[in-house]
């Protein structure tokens, strides 16, 4: 007898349904559009989307005529649940073959991270200074990541790139960032927002007691303040002439200092560590008592 080698064919489609569907909020800027696909990593594992309905043509060998092989019904729903399923047919002969399906339903988790600048937060309201690198970590459980995109501002989306998440001008800013995984899973837009603070404090200084222009006396004194548009000012710091630098606390006496002239200096820092200008006063230091003299008439 001739033995005809021939190929069987089954034409299935099974529905891969969600565990839980749950209700998420508009995220406020909506990301780009993405197809649902399959995939198929270095290792042949078959990755699926659990939200989509496939169609699997699956193919094998019998020792008899070319057929196709007929159900009861054309189309076998199978509801597959999220990771590994194992696909199993047995043939005449009872020899079976196993499929790996993974099902994949759930999207990558992202999360950003403001990297080389300081930073501090007040009231609601995250200031970031000098030397901003941002960065995205991306996990995901089954298919793996396939792209991060990121927008700043109202700009529109783009593939994340590490080289260009550098910030070098002032101004607020508003990150939204997502990843879409290997399948086609969408993650919901999410954002930071912060503001970029890469000027330092002015200070403004007092003087108080006895002065003439820029003759004071040993009675007076130096009152500092300094001011700050952005993170607001942290410390302020002083030194005369060629002393050591001192942080400033309360109003500076005059009485150590000899008689002449000096050079008054100070500047602060603010709570994202940028310095500010130098502030720089001359003044003359007259600690001679004034000279009274009393005529008698008469």
């Amino acid at each position: 007898m001739k033995i005809l080698q021939s190929t069987a064919f089954i034409c299935m489609v099974f529905t891969i349904i969600p565990d839980i569907i749950c209700a998420q909020e508009v995220p406020i800027r909506e990301s780009l559009p993405h197809g649902i696909q399959t995939y198929i990593d270095s290792t042949g594992a078959l990755f699926v989307n659990q939200n989509q309905s496939y169609q699997v043509l699956l193919s094998g060998n019998i020792n008899e005529e070319q057929k196709n092989l007929t159900f009861e019904s054309s189309k076998i729903n199978v509801a597959f649940s999220e990771g590994e399923n194992k696909f199993l047919i047995r043939n005449e002969e009872g020899v079976n073959s196993e499929t790996l399906i993974i099902v994949d339903g759930t999207s990558p988790l992202t999360s950003i991270d403001l990297q080389n600048a300081p930073t501090f937060e007040t009231d609601g309201e995250l200031y970031v200074g000098k030397g901003l690198h941002v960065e995205l970590n991306v996990s995901d459980n089954y298919a793996g990541v396939q792209q991060s995109y990121w927008a700043i501002n109202n700009y529109p989306f783009n593939p994340f790139l590490e080289e260009n998440s550098r910030f070098d001008s002032e101004g607020d800013y508003i990150l939204y960032y997502y990843s879409v995984d290997q399948v086609g899973n969408i993650e919901d837009v999410k954002f930071k927002s912060f503001q970029i603070d890469l000027t330092g404090p002015d200070v403004d200084y007092t003087i108080e007691g006895t002065q003439q222009l820029s003759v004071l006396s040993a009675n007076s004194s130096i009152s500092l303040n300094a001011s700050d548009e952005g993170a607001g000012s942290n410390k302020i710091y002083f030194w005369f002439n060629d002393d050591k630098i001192q942080p400033y606390s309360t109003t500076i006496s005059l009485s150590t200092l000899a008689d002449g002239e000096h050079v008054f200096n100070a500047y602060a820092v603010d709570r994202v560590e940028n310095i500010g200008d130098t502030l720089t006063y001359t003044f003359y230091l007259d600690k001679d008592e004034p000279l009274v003299t009393a005529d008698i008439i008469g």
